[in-house]
């Protein structure tokens, strides 16, 4: 069953056009990696109790790899998750767990296998258990790193699958698990399945940002006209030539009308109308180099203490400098 979940995943993902070249290669990797650990697995059990002299080799190759190949899944899920370039840190213990259980072809410091088929644990033996530990723990603080960074619940999946993934070794340990698919197995393939899905969120949650800030750009340029832009920057290149102080300053004024809109847009509530008035005046100042005395502006307000949508009453007043 894990292998056929894991045959379908793999198809759902090297079809989905949605999901990153460097995400899929990850998952797709993960998913070859389990795969090949369970017929690992799978051929230790079918072997067990008829080992032979010759079967030795065979029993020693399969578990290097095992002990090599379940650090290296977690640094694969780490870089699922983290797209900080540090990420290639992690692949420092995992290759010193690599060549450590490498060593077991001629010396018995990681393990030792009898010709009789018994298993013997070197003093180094442990060291898969304490990377595995460590990476673990370290895609326990990314996922948090996520929570505070980001919105909470970018980071309920891979903090879940690094719990249920240091979860598996632990039931195997107080079970005594020897059977072909061991709970380890079983919480990596449900991590693959879960971290699918998180990958397709995290698509979701950028799309919806993209859209978002398109929407933003769209809203500020509707909301400065192009025939503004035009005629005051018109106006600071003539005023370069004949009157170079109030060109500077022309010039100061219509940088902070440029930076109040885009302030205004980030703005998803109602704003004091006294900043409104302020983002009002500097373009009604703008106006006035262009005018000159052909344009007068009287205020008379009333009150203050209020607050209205941003980029509200800017409109209005530039509906009376061109009709009014």
């Amino acid at each position: 069953l894990p292998g056929l979940v894991l045959f379908g995943l793999a198809v759902a993902v090297g079809f989905d056009p949605y999901l990153r070249r460097d995400k899929k290669r990850a998952l797709l990797l993960i998913e070859a990696i389990v795969l090949t650990v369970i017929v690992d697995n799978c051929v230790s059990v079918a072997l067990e109790g008829a080992w032979k002299s010759e079967y030795v080799f065979l029993k020693t190759c399969l578990d290097v790899y095992s002990y090599i190949a379940r650090p290296a899944l977690i640094v694969l899920f780490i870089y699922t998750v983290w797209d900080d370039p540090r990420r290639r840190l992690f692949w420092i213990p995992a290759g010193l767990n690599a060549a450590v259980f490498l060593t077991a072809f001629f010396k018995p410091w990681a393990f030792y296998i009898h010709p009789e088929g018994y298993y013997f644990r070197g003093p180094l033996g442990y060291t898969a258990h304490w990377v595995s530990g460590f990476l673990l723990l370290s895609m326990i603080v990314i996922a948090l790193t996520l929570r505070t960074r980001n919105d909470w619940k970018a980071a309920i999946i891979p903090l879940t699958n690094a719990l249920v993934a240091a979860l598996g070794p632990l039931l195997d340990t107080m079970f005594h698990q020897n059977g072909v698919i061991t709970f380890t197995e079983i919480t990596t393939v449900y991590c693959c399945v879960f971290y699918y899905i998180w990958l397709h969120q995290e698509y979701v949650r950028e799309h919806e940002q993209a859209l978002r800030e398109g929407q933003r750009v769209q809203l500020m340029l509707s909301q400065i006209k192009p025939h503004f832009l035009h005629n005051a920057l018109t106006v600071i290149v003539g005023l370069c030539d004949s009157d170079p102080r109030r060109a500077r300053q022309a010039t100061l004024k219509f940088a902070k009308y440029l930076r109040g809109n885009m302030d205004s847009i980030e703005q998803a509530g109602l704003i004091p109308f006294e900043r409104e008035l302020k983002h009002t005046r500097l373009y009604l100042e703008i106006e006035q180099y262009r005018f000159g005395e052909a344009l007068e502006v009287r205020y008379d307000i009333a009150c203050d203490d209020f607050s209205v949508p941003a980029l509200t009453v800017e409109p209005l007043v530039e509906n009376a400098v061109r009709h009014g």
